[in-house]
């Protein structure tokens, strides 16, 4: 008899929702707003009522056995031993607040809780690009993914589980200091050169604009802001300056995924976010990017790089099936 799951997916504008069996397929979603300016309980109100919501569109109920469990993909730093969200910047008031158990009295499920990057590496782990075609035997591990945004998000996923770290802050890789010294850009995080400042999304639109600073012809000059999308449109295009700026992102990324591969050593890094969209263009940069840097003790060509599959479902997929891999455990609260 096939389990469910109820996964929510908490962001700072909408909170999104749905039922997934254990096989990572959504048998129903919503979403609502999401209150942030009404205070946590305003918050917790909300997504348990979303929650009943799913339920009944699955034909399920809360709280009468025909769910196992819920899990909360939710930003901010986490206390993942007691279920608490320390700090959520775009969550006012959200400080040390109990979510794991107060969505449990709410929901009448057992909840546990996960960064929201995490969440969502976990989802491709589980039921997207770690499960390829669908015929794989066992999803890759260990697997990395990497969210190409206004930053750059990042999740690690370990012998079946999601890495946390000794101090909750596992998988910052936007935060890797790929630029070192003086010369690295200043990053909000304290250090200078970070990752995120080079190829994020919102970097790869700085690079383009100060490249038609520069002066040198482009096509690129017909947009009035260029947005990483418009960078990777024109290169597709054979725009020599745009290929240029956009080759460079790709080397950034390649070097991200070298580090990625000393140190952990894992078979597939997928990369999510809009900047994935680019597509093959961007992912045979990358990949041939990283065969002409890599070492030579070992063939370059067994770490898969890819792209993420589950789209906007990632974040509800990725919290059901963390809370199916702590059930799994038999530790759920």
């Amino acid at each position: 008899m096939p389990k469910h799951y109820l996964g929510i997916d908490l962001g700072g504008t909408n909170i999104k929702a749905g039922i997934v069996d254990d096989a990572g397929r959504v048998l129903s979603r919503g979403s609502a707003p999401t209150p942030g300016k009404d205070g946590f309980e305003a918050v917790c109100s909300a997504i348990a009522r979303l929650g009943g919501e799913v339920a009944q569109r699955a034909g399920l109920t809360l709280g009468h056995g025909s769910i196992a469990a819920a899990g909360v993909g939710t930003p901010g730093l986490i206390d993942f031993d007691h279920g608490a969200v320390l700090n959520a910047p775009n969550l006012p008031g959200w400080t040390d607040v109990p979510l794991a158990k107060r969505m449990s009295d709410l929901l009448g499920l057992p909840t546990v809780i996960e960064n929201d990057a995490n969440a969502a590496a976990f989802g491709e782990y589980w039921a997207g690009a770690g499960r390829g075609d669908g015929h794989n035997a066992s999803p890759p591990d260990p697997l990395v993914m990497l969210t190409l945004g206004t930053g750059v998000g990042g999740g690690i996923v370990i012998g079946g589980r999601v890495l946390h770290g000794g101090f909750g802050l596992a998988a910052e890789v936007g935060h890797l200091i790929l630029h070192p010294g003086n010369d690295g850009l200043p990053c909000g995080c304290g250090q200078r050169g970070c990752l995120e400042l080079y190829a994020s999304a919102n970097a790869a639109a700085r690079r383009a604009k100060e490249a038609v600073q520069t002066g040198r012809p482009t096509s690129l000059r017909s947009c009035t802001e260029p947005t990483a999308k418009d960078l990777f449109d024109h290169a597709q295009a054979g725009d020599v300056l745009a290929v240029e700026v956009a080759q460079g992102v790709c080397n950034d990324l390649a070097w991200t995924c070298i580090t990625l591969a000393r140190v952990l050593d894992p078979k597939m890094i997928v990369f999510a976010g809009g900047m994935a969209l680019a597509g093959d263009w961007m992912f045979d940069r990358i990949r041939r990017s990283f065969r002409e840097r890599t070492w030579r003790i070992a063939s370059a060509d067994t770490l898969a790089i890819v792209p993420a599959r589950l789209g906007n479902d990632a974040g509800i997929i990725g919290a059901a099936g963390v809370a199916w891999e702590v059930s799994q455990r038999g530790v759920l609260p």
